[in-house]
């Protein structure tokens, strides 16, 4: 399956803030495969400039705010919201949070919780999932 970019999804499994990397500014939430779930799913934020996310996420829920709603939640924590960046509203049983970044994508695979990411090559400089 190709990496889609996202601006609405909805799971109902656990999820894992999995890799974090300033350089690149990138965020990588996983949900591994388990007994009950024969798939990984991994969502990956690029250009991300704030985060308010517990690490450990009892379902996921994401939507990309509307630009009113945006600029309030990046007013909030003083991050000023460029042309080019997104609010993504995330929402689980166990929190409601956010990612302020350029861009997400999904990506759902047979990979098990050591394999590398669909979106390892991303983590390289200049390289796109």
């Amino acid at each position: 399956m190709l990496a889609d970019e996202i601006s609405e999804i909805s799971f109902q499994r656990e999820f894992q803030i999995w890799i974090y990397t300033v350089g690149h500014a990138q965020l990588l939430l996983r949900s591994n495969r388990s007994s009950e779930r024969g798939t990984r799913l991994d969502v990956l934020f690029k250009g991300v400039e704030g985060i308010q996310l517990p690490t450990i996420l009892q379902g996921l829920v994401l939507t990309k705010a509307p630009r009113p709603e945006a600029y309030a939640i990046s007013k909030k924590i003083v991050v000023r919201l460029r042309d080019d960046q997104n609010v993504f509203v995330c929402r689980g049983s166990n929190y409601v949070g956010f990612v302020i970044a350029g861009v997400a994508f999904a990506h759902e695979d047979e990979g098990y919780h050591s394999d590398p990411s669909y979106f390892a090559n991303s983590f390289m400089p200049n390289n796109q999932p």
